[in-house]
């Protein structure tokens, strides 16, 4: 049985295209989301070549985290847009 993770997936075109980046990649994702388990966005993260990556995991039980929970998201999101605005997420790490 198709979950609706897969349902989701099979209507992103062309996801290989998207698994090379030139500029820095922040995954953001919640604990809790019930569309994608963190396996999966794990799984996605290390797929991902870029300058620069990060994946943030957020203790929050919802999957729209900029719609539901932007309380949690805008403190570490705004810390990594300050240091990539002072060139400091540059370099592979």
């Amino acid at each position: 049985m198709r979950t609706q993770s897969d349902r989701v997936l099979n209507k992103i075109q062309h996801p290989d295209a998207y698994r090379e980046a030139s500029s820095p990649v922040l995954v953001i994702a919640g604990r809790g989301d019930p569309l994608f388990p963190l396996s999966y966005t794990r799984d996605v993260y290390e797929s991902i070549v870029a300058p620069h990556k990060e994946l943030l995991i957020l203790e929050s039980q919802v999957h729209l985290l900029f719609n539901e929970d932007l309380d949690a998201l805008l403190p570490p999101l705004l810390d990594r847009l300050s240091l990539l605005s002072h060139g400091y997420l540059t370099s592979a790490t």
